[in-house]
């Protein structure tokens, strides 16, 4: 990535959602330093992958997020992950609800 970056290759918001698919929390952390663009879904992408460590290093490194990272984390049904969001007061909606019923895991539910 340091060779196509100082070769002045392009990029767009997709290389961050990349890395975060990866989960390699020292590539994320350069794209974040040398500015390269994301958004708010960049925390859906790693509920994706059930990657706690992931998620940590984005919250504590002050990335954006909304309720759908709550919703996306009940989708993919990780208690942990949801669990760890609601300490840390993510947002959350009525998605939530309906992802976990969506995938039938009663345990998310009670």
């Amino acid at each position: 990535m340091k060779w196509l970056f100082n070769n002045n290759f392009p990029f767009n918001i997709e290389t961050f959602r990349c890395a975060v698919h990866n989960e390699n929390l020292d590539n994320i952390k350069w794209l974040f330093e040398n500015n390269f663009p994301y958004n708010k879904s960049i925390f859906e992408y790693a509920t994706d992958n059930d990657n706690l460590d992931v998620l940590k290093g984005l919250f504590f490194s002050n990335f954006p997020f909304d309720a759908m990272t709550f919703a996306f984390a009940a989708l993919n049904s990780n208690i942990n992950i949801m669990l760890w969001l609601f300490e840390n007061k993510f947002s959350y909606n009525e998605m939530a609800f309906a992802n976990s019923a969506s995938n039938g895991n009663l345990q998310n539910i009670l």
